[in-house]
């Protein structure tokens, strides 16, 4: 089942995440350090939004919407719904104003703040109902919202800037437009309300309850994924910004890329069976789920190891690859340790209600990541800031699994990981006795040759799961 529903969430996982990837690399061709320094200001404070206004929101949809055959209850929730898009829609139009008026240096144009605002408000929509259809397991809405967005943005964004100019402003509009277009896509397909003036108050009521420890967990987990460029940006200035976000950028991304790989199948089927009664059965489940996250987030971290110089030099302008060859180690470790916290022990806290978990740890991992970044940045410079910052989020992910252990239940799967861990040494191994050309044909061959050494490492363990597999992909 779990493999099954992984392969049906694949283009959604897929294309998405890697185009968000791509861009990173496209942006250094087109942006000067400064102007990329911008968008990427722009992108996370965006994240910052969510979290503060719909995680919670969100997350109680996943967790507890009610049956679409409660036709009642489920009008009610539109309701509800369209009234928090509706606040955190203003809240988007404050946080553009912050951000582009106090914290940039150059007053933008009306143009950038009016592209800002769309930009904010139609993510967060895209956002919030992709996390609502995936509670409902409408597989084709999912993928709609999660590759339209990002993979028509994409091309509108360069079409812009070839069109017009090439400027954050115009990389903005492209995703904004590209998210219009998602949102009027999925709208006839799946219920919604327009009418935020009745919102269900219980509704409210349960979902702060349930979420609200989350929207402030989300600030600071926010904080310790992006506070690192807020720190850069008052330490050195905005062109720093720019030149640690390709690195921190690619790291954070091409984890977010493997671990949403399996996340968005495996966590519905724990709450299922959590639904269903049975806790026992949901903590096998998440176990599970925790190996097959293991399993590829550890080659991703392993393999971007193996070819950084490769990778950075096949693909990078050179006004950033200096710094990314020397950052992107730490900064792709530090988001394997944030996505394997978020997507396997975290989880449990979400399982059993316990949302309050989550504000303990943030707490602890922001903290951790505020003083080790900012005396890293001070003694160091930029690769203090990283190092300071994977470290921050490394008590993070220590503080996540005590907790877990502590709720009862809860266990890993040391088999697994033992041969994960073993299937990455023998790949790093062949990727460091063989030299490939620095082309991008010599990097999709490295890609290509680690991939088939870990895979066949592996296979003689899991012969019937890659049967299922197959199998799953004929049906």
């Amino acid at each position: 089942m779990l493999l099954k529903h992984t392969i049906l969430y694949l283009p959604a996982q897929l294309l998405g995440p890697l185009t968000q990837f791509l861009s990173v690399i496209v942006w250094t061709h087109w942006l000067a350090p400064a102007e990329f320094g911008v968008l990427m200001l722009v992108t996370v404070t965006h994240e910052l939004v969510f979290a503060v206004t719909m995680t919670g929101f969100s997350l109680y949809a996943v967790r507890h919407i009610p049956d679409q055959g409660d036709r009642e209850k489920r009008h009610e929730f539109y309701n509800t719904e369209a009234a928090m898009l509706a606040l955190s829609s203003l809240f988007s139009v404050l946080a553009a104003f912050i951000l582009l008026y106090v914290v940039l240096d150059t007053p933008p144009s009306m143009l950038m703040l009016g592209a800002t605002v769309v930009y904010f408000i139609t993510r967060s929509v895209n956002m919030h109902f992709a996390d609502r259809v995936r509670a409902d397991e409408q597989i084709g809405n999912y993928t709609l919202l999660q590759t339209v967005g990002p993979v028509a943005g994409f091309v509108l964004g360069m079409g812009f800037m070839a069109w017009f100019e090439a400027s954050p402003r115009a990389v903005i509009a492209g995703y904004a437009l590209a998210q219009i277009i998602s949102i009027f896509m999925v709208l006839p397909r799946i219920g919604y309300s327009l009418d935020a003036r009745h919102p269900n108050r219980a509704m409210i009521k349960e979902s702060i309850s349930y979420g609200l420890p989350i929207m402030a967990a989300g600030w600071l987990a926010w904080f310790s994924d992006h506070g690192i460029r807020f720190i850069v940006k008052y330490g050195l200035g905005i062109a720093s910004v720019g030149l640690l976000s390709v690195p921190w950028g690619l790291g954070r991304r091409s984890a977010a890329f493997t671990a949403n790989l399996v996340n968005a199948a495996a966590f519905p089927l724990a709450v299922k069976k959590m639904k269903e009664g049975s806790r026992a059965a949901a903590m096998e489940q998440l176990s599970m789920n925790g190996a097959l996250l293991f399993g590829v987030l550890a080659p991703t971290v392993a393999g971007m190891w193996a070819i950084n110089d490769l990778l950075v030099k096949a693909l990078i302008d050179e006004r950033f690859a200096e710094i990314t060859v020397e950052l992107l180690p730490l900064a792709v470790l530090a988001g394997g340790f944030r996505f394997f916290r978020a997507h396997y022990p975290d989880q449990i806290f979400l399982l059993d209600g316990n949302t309050t978990q989550f504000l303990k740890i943030d707490v602890i991992e922001a903290v951790s990541v505020l003083i080790f970044c900012s005396l890293g940045l001070w003694q160091f410079g930029l690769y203090g800031a990283v190092a300071g910052a994977t470290l921050g989020v490394f008590v993070g992910v220590v503080t996540s699994f005590i907790y877990a252990f502590a709720a009862g239940g809860f266990y890993i799967m040391w088999e697994h990981f033992a041969r994960i861990i073993m299937a990455c040494i023998a790949m790093v191994l062949a990727l460091h006795l063989l030299t490939f050309p620095v082309t991008i044909v010599g990097l999709i061959g490295a890609i290509l040759i680690g991939g088939t050494v870990f895979t066949l490492v592996l296979a003689p363990f899991y012969y019937r799961e890659s049967k299922e597999v197959l199998a799953s992909l004929r049906s």
